[in-house]
């Protein structure tokens, strides 16, 4: 008597997610919920954090896991960037069709900045190094620090923008004080940055194919490596990772009620695809002081009115 062939696992699970769309949903839910919980009961169980082998290395590296698409800075790529980046902010602050005075800090390509320009806003750009594209040379810019005094102290503007910033500055709350100080009482600030130092792919090592590293391997060892892969970020090559501040979320969290500003509105983007990453090697997130949220939560958008 023949035996029946037996039907890939894969092929299974799609009947019964076909034939069963309501039980299979709730089924997955269910798994989710209980690798979170098992999860969150790891990090904070106690213990002593571990690093792996750095003969581990390589072998994470061949992995290939998937992570968001890397930015592109070609004038295309960046105004199509932008344009996303306005139409958010247009959800954000519907009162933005009539005219303002903007500051875009931290402004990179400066791409926003001109869109807005575009739209009739007065618009002025800021950053640490003029690296700012061809449509946006027209624009008034500052070359500026944030973690040093406005030059033009005595300006207020309606509204101050920074976007994937926030995460390097040394001092985020000082650094918020000046740009809540540059706007005119009842302004706004709207910040939307990330990845999050604790986050899968915090440690912006970018030539690192795997999340986590900062967990992982120690810091002098990542850093060789990326020295040895070479990074792209900012538009160009580099042998160094782009500094960071190293902030938990939950120092920013207990940051926005500090501040001499109301939040308007706050998100918190969340990235689990990771998760069975960390139970694997959870030996290297013991003992660290995580919460699921800190190792999970990838980026920042808040709007705060200036009192």
């Amino acid at each position: 008597m023949g035996v029946a062939p037996r039907l890939p696992r894969k092929a299974v699970g799609d009947w019964v997610r076909r034939r069963f769309p309501g039980w299979y949903a709730a089924r997955v839910d269910r798994s989710r919920l209980e690798q979170r919980q098992r999860i969150d009961a790891l990090l904070r169980g106690g213990g002593t954090a571990r690093t792996l082998a750095p003969s581990r290395f390589d072998e994470l590296q061949a992995r290939g896991f998937a992570r968001a698409a890397a930015y592109r800075y070609d004038d295309f790529s960046s105004a199509v960037r932008a344009g996303e980046r306005l139409r958010r902010l247009a959800a954000l602050l519907p009162g933005l069709t009539a005219p303002h005075s903007v500051l875009e800090v931290s402004c990179g390509d400066g791409m926003v900045g001109a869109l807005l320009q575009l739209a009739g806003h007065d618009t002025t750009l800021s950053d640490m190094r003029d690296w700012r594209g061809k449509a946006a040379l027209g624009l008034p810019f500052v070359g500026w620090d944030v973690d040093h005094p406005f030059p033009d102290g005595e300006r207020r503007f309606d509204l101050v923008l920074s976007y994937n910033a926030a995460e390097h500055w040394a001092d985020p709350r000082a650094a918020l004080e000046r740009l809540l100080g540059l706007c005119r009482p009842g302004g706004h600030v709207v910040l939307d940055f990330g990845p999050l130092f604790n986050s899968p792919w915090g440690l912006h090592a970018w030539s690192v194919g795997f999340p986590y590293p900062q967990f992982l391997f120690p810091r002098e060892f990542v850093e060789a490596r990326v020295a040895s892969l070479g990074v792209q970020d900012l538009g160009a090559s580099s042998a160094t990772l782009q500094p960071t501040n190293g902030c938990s979320l939950a120092s920013f969290r207990a940051l926005w009620p500090r501040l001499p500003a109301d939040v308007v509105a706050l998100h918190e983007d969340r990235d689990y695809r990771y998760l069975g990453f960390v139970e694997e090697f959870a030996d290297c997130f013991r003992g660290r002081g995580l919460t699921l949220d800190e190792i999970t939560v990838n980026s920042i958008e808040i709007v705060l009115r200036a009192r």
